[in-house]
């Protein structure tokens, strides 16, 4: 083979592409040949045309748009909007402020039973139960029997003790200091194995909240017993979980949490064979990674992100019904040393009534419904008969006329004064976009009586540590997660007014009642008499109360109203976005965030 001398090549090369231009758009080149064809076919040309526009312009936005997701249906990707992207725990019994560790810690781990949003026992790890005595301090439980941990031991009674055992420890150290629902009944309790697949709780006093107390994640006996207690919070397996859930934990890298199907699933085998959680700092990640096609599903987004998504038709906004398990509330600090001005019924009263609730659900696309008090209209224990306040501006101002609060014009602007006094407060939240509406809200409608608010935003940490929990701050934005059951004494008992108590207020009730404990005569807040009556009995007649000796979640609900200690907000809903294409999502059970997986086994892409 004769190779042409280097020169000759280069030469050729560089005359083809001087010519190159020529090729195409010369009277004879490929670009007028074509146009000449274009004219010639018409309008069947015109049509071919249009038809090929029409085809790239739908494949671009839908490769642009879900890439992934149109060459993989058993790999889904959840978005989850974090802040960032570190994981500290992932175990049940240990409390966290970050909601990512307490939905993997639920889908991971199984508790014993459920409690649904009607207040239904449903069993899990325990197929029945019985109350085997009159007062209610014993149950029996049978577990399931063909239920293996994720590591292929099997799952007895023995990891039910040895769970129950923990919690005891851990609400009982010192140090540790775990406060929790089920910490409380743990230490108190005594859990007994019957047989390998048979237990009995053993109660000291009457617990209403019982089967809502035990529903905690069971841990694997055989990893608990190689983990002391001092090293418990910070053990190796708290980022290696071993549960019993339908997905078994693979890795956590950068920002992406990875999980397999567990085939073994006494729930049934999940659809998809893998799920990945993908942790964001914002919204604006979230929705570019939305939009390029690398997340299915974006849990929990703000109304911000929800805007920006706004007429994206491949996909679907999920909402749950209203969470009436929780609420927020903006909490007067009445703690000795709080602000002066909250020390008066009659503001706080008139600020009650200066906040429109209904236009704040209408604002934001979390909020569900308008709170009333402490207990929602849903509860059995809703107390009807009170006339709660409504949004009244013109209310508003005549209780602080009446109570000598004079209006007055101040750098332009009116303000309420009464002996040298500004009625004004600084209002602290988390630096959220929701928060921020509300906050924002809440402060030009205050001001149309008078009243001036100087608003705080606080990142997650500092709200919590540094005002939230020694009682700092004199006004705060705040949400707070109930019970199904209408047991608030961790919320608003005397005795919860300090940390980690979340009687935020610092609230004890006004009125006082008396009360006879041997021959002595005692006087004690009426709200904490009212909660211990409403947890004293099964039966909820009793538990409700009268007007009478025994004041039960009547009585309370009453005296809150009057006492006005918070303005009670909303209650909000779940939202999710989800691909149009990923099926059997189901926000319908839903009481809080994490229980979006409790639909997860159903999950799939079609």
């Amino acid at each position: 083979m004769i190779i042409p001398h280097r020169e000759n090549i280069f030469t050729k090369i560089r005359e083809n592409m001087w010519n190159y231009p020529g090729y195409l758009f010369a009277k004879d080149g490929f670009f007028p040949a074509l146009y000449t064809m274009y004219r010639l076919f018409r309008p069947f040309s015109h049509i071919l045309l249009f038809l090929l526009i029409f085809i790239f312009l739908g494949f671009a936005n839908y490769t642009d748009s879900f890439q992934l997701i149109g060459y993989q249906d058993k790999v889904l990707i959840e978005g989850v909007i974090t802040g960032d992207s570190s994981i500290a725990k992932i175990n049940p019994l240990l409390p966290t402020n970050r909601q990512i560790e307490t939905d993997l810690a639920r889908m991971i781990y199984q508790p014993l039973v459920r409690v649904d949003k009607s207040g239904n026992v449903e069993g899990l790890l325990a197929v029945s139960w019985e109350q085997i005595d009159e007062d209610g301090k014993e149950y029996k439980f049978h577990l399931r029997e063909d239920v293996y941990w994720h590591d292929g031991e099997k799952f007895s009674a023995d990891d039910v003790t040895a769970t129950f055992e923990v919690l005891k420890a851990l609400g009982a150290d010192n140090e540790m200091g775990i406060e929790s629902k089920s910490a409380e009944l743990a230490s108190s309790t005594e859990v007994i194995k019957l047989d390998d697949y048979n237990i009995l709780f053993k109660l000291e006093e009457i617990v209403p909240t019982f089967f809502e107390d035990i529903d905690v994640g069971i841990l694997p006996k055989h990893i608990l017993e190689n983990v002391s207690l001092s090293t418990f919070s910070w053990a190796a397996f708290n980022l290696k979980p071993i549960g019993t859930g339908p997905f078994i934990f693979e890795s956590f890298k950068d920002n992406t949490i990875t999980m397999r199907a567990n085939a073994d699933s006494f729930l049934g085998k999940p659809q998809i064979e893998r799920l990945e959680i993908i942790m964001f700092e914002n919204g604006d990640d979230a929705v570019k990674a939305l939009k390029a096609g690398e997340i299915h599903m974006l849990a929990d987004p703000s109304t911000a992100v929800l805007n920006e998504l706004q007429g994206w038709t491949n996909l679907e906004e999920l909402k749950s019904a209203t969470l009436y398990r929780r609420y927020f509330a903006l909490y007067f600090n009445l703690k000795q040393g709080g602000s002066e001005v909250f020390n008066e019924l009659s503001v706080r009263k008139a600020i009650v009534r200066g906040i429109d609730k209904q236009k704040i659900v209408e604002l934001i696309q979390t909020a569900g419904e308008k709170a009333n008090g402490p207990i929602p209209v849903t509860s059995w224990a809703y107390n009807s008969d009170i006339k709660y306040p409504e949004y009244n501006v013109d209310k508003a101002k005549k209780i602080l006329e009446d109570d000598g609060w004079e209006e007055k014009e101040i750098e332009g602007r009116m303000v309420r004064i009464k002996e040298d006094k500004v009625l004004r407060f600084e209002l602290s939240f988390l630096n959220k976009y929701e928060r921020n509406i509300v906050a924002e809200r809440i402060k030009e409608d205050l001001e149309k009586i008078g009243v001036i608010v100087n608003l705080d935003p606080r990142n997650s940490s500092d709200l919590n540590e540094a005002l939230v929990a020694p009682r700092n701050f004199e006004a705060v934005l705040y949400g707070v997660e109930t019970p199904i059951d209408p047991d608030r004494i961790r919320l608003w008992h005397s005795e919860a007014v300090d940390y980690p108590g979340l009687n935020i207020s610092s609230y004890v009730s006004e009125s006082q009642g008396a009360i006879i404990s041997g021959q002595k005569l005692q006087r004690v807040s009426v709200v904490d008499v009212a909660l211990e009556n409403g947890r004293s009995s099964l039966d909820r007649e009793e538990r409700m109360g009268s007007l009478g000796v025994n004041i039960g979640y009547a009585k309370f609900q009453e005296v809150i109203m009057n006492d006005t200690p918070a303005v009670f907000l909303y209650h909000p809903v779940y939202t999710y976005i989800v691909h149009k294409r990923v099926r059997g999502v189901d926000l319908s059970i839903v009481t809080a965030p994490e229980d979006r997986y409790l639909s997860v086994t159903n999950w799939r892409i079609e």
